[in-house]
Protein backbone atom coordinates (compact mmCIF):
# COMPACT_ATOMS: atom_id res chain seq x y z
CA UNK A 1 0.00 0.00 0.00
CA UNK A 2 1.16 3.07 -0.80
CA UNK A 3 0.42 6.96 0.52
CA UNK A 4 0.77 10.21 -0.52
CA UNK A 5 2.09 13.70 1.53
CA UNK A 6 0.64 17.36 0.67
CA UNK A 7 1.74 20.59 2.41
CA UNK A 8 2.35 24.31 1.47
CA UNK A 9 5.48 26.35 3.00
CA UNK A 10 7.09 29.59 2.22
CA UNK A 11 9.56 28.48 -0.65
CA UNK A 12 12.01 30.92 0.14
CA UNK A 13 11.81 30.76 4.35
CA UNK A 14 10.61 27.20 4.98
CA UNK A 15 7.77 28.77 6.93
CA UNK A 16 5.00 26.78 7.58
CA UNK A 17 3.20 27.84 10.56
CA UNK A 18 2.52 30.56 13.05
CA UNK A 19 1.39 31.21 16.48
CA UNK A 20 -1.84 28.89 17.69
CA UNK A 21 -1.17 26.65 14.80
CA UNK A 22 -2.68 28.76 12.14
CA UNK A 23 -1.71 28.88 8.44
CA UNK A 24 0.55 32.27 7.96
CA UNK A 25 -1.65 33.00 4.92
CA UNK A 26 -5.38 32.46 3.65
CA UNK A 27 -5.58 31.48 0.00
CA UNK A 28 -8.72 30.21 -1.26
CA UNK A 29 -7.02 28.87 -4.62
CA UNK A 30 -4.83 26.96 -2.42
CA UNK A 31 -6.97 25.66 -0.30
CA UNK A 32 -9.63 24.80 -2.75
CA UNK A 33 -6.21 22.70 -4.44
CA UNK A 34 -5.88 20.86 -0.76
CA UNK A 35 -9.91 19.84 -0.97
CA UNK A 36 -9.57 18.70 -4.62
CA UNK A 37 -6.76 16.81 -4.09
CA UNK A 38 -7.79 15.60 -0.87
CA UNK A 39 -11.24 14.75 -1.97
CA UNK A 40 -11.18 13.02 -5.39
CA UNK A 41 -12.26 9.54 -3.42
CA UNK A 42 -14.66 9.88 -0.78
CA UNK A 43 -13.40 8.67 2.47
CA UNK A 44 -9.72 9.87 1.80
CA UNK A 45 -7.95 9.20 4.78
CA UNK A 46 -6.11 12.08 6.42
CA UNK A 47 -3.07 11.94 8.91
CA UNK A 48 -2.03 14.54 10.87
CA UNK A 49 -0.49 15.31 14.18
CA UNK A 50 -2.22 16.83 16.59
CA UNK A 51 -1.52 20.71 16.66
CA UNK A 52 -2.63 20.21 12.93
CA UNK A 53 -5.83 19.06 13.58
CA UNK A 54 -6.51 21.25 16.62
CA UNK A 55 -6.10 24.22 13.85
CA UNK A 56 -8.03 22.51 11.34
CA UNK A 57 -10.66 20.11 12.62
CA UNK A 58 -12.57 17.55 11.10
CA UNK A 59 -12.77 18.03 7.49
CA UNK A 60 -15.87 16.99 5.54
CA UNK A 61 -15.78 13.54 3.51
CA UNK A 62 -12.45 12.61 4.72
CA UNK A 63 -11.19 10.06 7.31
CA UNK A 64 -8.62 11.98 10.35
CA UNK A 65 -6.64 10.16 12.05
CA UNK A 66 -4.89 12.22 14.15
CA UNK A 67 -0.95 10.96 15.72
CA UNK A 68 -0.76 11.77 19.15
CA UNK A 69 -0.05 10.22 22.35
CA UNK A 70 -3.06 11.44 24.43
CA UNK A 71 -6.71 10.51 23.49
CA UNK A 72 -9.09 12.68 21.59
CA UNK A 73 -12.62 12.42 22.34
CA UNK A 74 -14.39 14.36 20.11
CA UNK A 75 -16.45 13.03 17.04
CA UNK A 76 -15.39 10.65 14.57
CA UNK A 77 -11.84 11.03 15.81
CA UNK A 78 -9.30 8.41 14.95
CA UNK A 79 -6.31 8.21 17.13
CA UNK A 80 -2.67 6.41 16.55
CA UNK A 81 0.58 6.70 18.68
CA UNK A 82 2.95 6.52 15.44
CA UNK A 83 2.70 7.27 11.69
CA UNK A 84 2.94 3.45 11.08
CA UNK A 85 -0.06 2.36 13.34
CA UNK A 86 -1.87 5.38 11.70
CA UNK A 87 -1.23 4.30 8.15
CA UNK A 88 -2.17 0.49 9.30
CA UNK A 89 -5.21 1.56 10.41
CA UNK A 90 -5.88 3.88 7.19
CA UNK A 91 -4.87 1.54 4.81
CA UNK A 92 -7.43 -1.02 6.12
CA UNK A 93 -10.44 2.07 5.46
CA UNK A 94 -9.44 3.75 2.03
CA UNK A 95 -6.46 3.31 -0.52
CA UNK A 96 -6.21 6.97 -0.95
CA UNK A 97 -4.02 8.27 2.24
CA UNK A 98 -2.36 11.59 2.92
CA UNK A 99 -0.22 12.62 5.52
CA UNK A 100 -1.07 16.56 5.60
CA UNK A 101 1.60 17.52 8.67
CA UNK A 102 2.41 19.07 11.12
CA UNK A 103 6.44 19.13 10.29
CA UNK A 104 7.52 16.45 12.72
CA UNK A 105 5.00 13.94 10.95
CA UNK A 106 6.05 15.30 7.37
CA UNK A 107 9.46 14.89 8.59
CA UNK A 108 9.32 11.30 9.03
CA UNK A 109 6.96 10.44 6.24
CA UNK A 110 9.52 11.80 3.67
CA UNK A 111 11.67 8.75 4.91
CA UNK A 112 8.97 6.11 4.49
CA UNK A 113 9.50 3.73 1.87
CA UNK A 114 5.64 3.61 1.21
CA UNK A 115 5.43 6.89 0.49
CA UNK A 116 4.43 7.10 -3.17
CA UNK A 117 3.35 11.03 -4.38
CA UNK A 118 4.58 14.30 -2.83
CA UNK A 119 1.97 17.40 -3.38
CA UNK A 120 3.47 20.43 -2.65
CA UNK A 121 2.71 24.04 -2.69
CA UNK A 122 5.27 26.54 -3.28
CA UNK A 123 3.78 30.09 -1.85
CA UNK A 124 6.14 33.16 -1.89
CA UNK A 125 4.52 35.87 -0.09
CA UNK A 126 5.12 39.58 -0.58
CA UNK A 127 4.96 40.13 3.14
CA UNK A 128 7.15 38.39 5.83
CA UNK A 129 4.69 36.74 8.37
CA UNK A 130 6.44 35.34 11.74
CA UNK A 131 6.60 32.28 11.34
CA UNK A 132 7.15 29.77 14.39
CA UNK A 133 7.16 26.36 12.40
CA UNK A 134 9.30 25.18 9.64
CA UNK A 135 9.67 22.52 7.30
CA UNK A 136 12.54 23.08 5.50
CA UNK A 137 13.10 19.76 4.24
CA UNK A 138 14.44 18.91 0.77
CA UNK A 139 12.06 16.35 -1.29
CA UNK A 140 14.05 13.23 -1.08
CA UNK A 141 16.31 12.41 -4.48
CA UNK A 142 13.55 9.04 -5.40
CA UNK A 143 11.18 12.00 -6.23
CA UNK A 144 10.77 13.63 -9.24
CA UNK A 145 8.61 16.62 -10.58
CA UNK A 146 5.90 15.33 -13.18
CA UNK A 147 3.72 17.97 -12.56
CA UNK A 148 3.56 22.19 -11.53
CA UNK A 149 0.94 24.75 -12.25
CA UNK A 150 1.54 28.08 -11.25
CA UNK A 151 -0.16 30.99 -9.88
CA UNK A 152 0.84 34.78 -9.56
CA UNK A 153 -1.19 37.55 -8.40
CA UNK A 154 -0.09 40.96 -6.63
CA UNK A 155 0.09 39.62 -2.91
CA UNK A 156 1.85 36.29 -3.55
CA UNK A 157 3.12 33.51 -6.11
CA UNK A 158 1.89 29.72 -5.50
CA UNK A 159 3.62 26.71 -7.88
CA UNK A 160 1.59 23.97 -7.22
CA UNK A 161 3.96 20.43 -7.86
CA UNK A 162 3.16 16.98 -7.64
CA UNK A 163 6.55 14.42 -7.38
CA UNK A 164 6.22 10.90 -7.79
CA UNK A 165 9.40 8.21 -6.67
CA UNK A 166 11.03 6.76 -9.09
CA UNK A 167 10.00 3.78 -7.55
CA UNK A 168 6.66 3.49 -8.65
CA UNK A 169 5.03 4.46 -12.17
CA UNK A 170 3.60 7.41 -12.11
CA UNK A 171 -0.89 7.04 -12.37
Amino acid sequence: MKFSIIFARDIKLGGFGIINNKLPWNIKEDLQYFKNITSQNKNSVLIMGRNTYESMGLLKNRISIVVTKSRINEGNILTANSLDTALKIAFNLNPNIFVIGGSRLLHEAFDHPALETIYETQIKLKSNPSYTTFFIDEIPSRFKNINETSLITDDFELKWVRYNTTQYSAE
